[in-house]
């Protein structure tokens, strides 16, 4: 049986994705935080766009 792996983001989407997440980040203060919320967070109002 073959797995199905998503397609590779394009350099473009992983670079708006990257800017939204540090712009939530820095909206919420700079938390000491791994930041994979916001990296999500980007992830989805990227994808809706």
């Amino acid at each position: 049986m073959q797995s199905v792996r998503p397609k590779p983001e394009a350099p473009e989407t992983s670079e708006l994705i990257r800017l939204r997440a540090y712009e939530l980040w820095e909206q919420s203060g700079r938390p000491e935080s791994d930041g994979v919320e916001f990296w999500l967070m980007a992830e989805k109002e990227v994808s809706q766009t």
